[in-house]
């Protein structure tokens, strides 16, 4: 609830500088899209959040070793971000520009998942002491590869 919140909460605060106000069909997609939004930042970010204490849906999942629950959460919200863009009212650009900001995020949020799942099953479990292990650094090419993969492979 409270990743749900806080993400749609910020896009909905962006949002609320342009006119017109916007309408409560395109509320319920902004809040679902900064769900996920925030569920994907919170992914990136277990490592650190684990060195600091911070308690999230991503940290509670890895430090259980609960992946697959994880994944099924993001995919979840995946799918209801995309539903409820589809639903709102706007012009082609506006729907297509917000899908494929999601198609990006979904591309980088999945690679990093499954970065998470090769270091489970290489160590058993995720070896979240180890920065150079946990955090996927996008100014590496193997990263950048994995990311574009994923971006050319997803539906």
């Amino acid at each position: 609830e409270i990743t749900a919140e806080k993400g749609g909460c910020s896009v909905l605060l962006f949002r609320s500088v342009l006119e017109p106000a916007p309408t409560k069909e395109e509320e319920r997609a902004l809040q679902e899209f900064g769900y996920m939004i925030q569920l994907s930042d919170d992914i990136f970010d277990v490592w650190f959040d684990l060195q600091n204490g911070v308690e999230t849906l991503a940290t509670q999942c890895c430090k259980n070793g609960d992946l697959g629950e994880l994944k099924r959460l993001f995919e979840s919200q995946v799918g209801l971000a995309k539903a409820a863009i589809r639903s709102i009212r706007a012009t082609k650009g506006q729907s297509g520009t917000s899908l494929g900001i999601l198609h990006v995020l979904t591309a980088i949020t999945r690679s990093c998942l499954e970065h998470y799942e090769r270091l489970q099953n290489v160590y058993h479990k995720l070896p979240t002491k180890r920065r150079e292990y946990m955090v996927m650094d996008m100014e590496k090419w193997g990263n950048r590869l994995r990311v574009a993969r994923a971006l050319f492979l997803q539906k």
